[in-house]
């Protein structure tokens, strides 16, 4: 993984970290982890 793609994820995963301490919806974040696992998985896979 490039720091292009290692930053990208980071911010990512601190929009989701403050989504859920803001509006406390764990559906919508468990929602986006599951997408972005899946994303990552993906480009692993490439």
């Amino acid at each position: 993984m490039n720091r292009g793609m290692s930053r990208l994820v980071f911010a990512a995963l601190e929009g989701l970290v403050l989504h859920q301490l803001v509006f406390g919806e764990r559906e919508v974040t468990e929602e986006a982890l599951t997408e972005l696992r899946n994303l990552l998985t993906g480009l692993a896979g490439s």
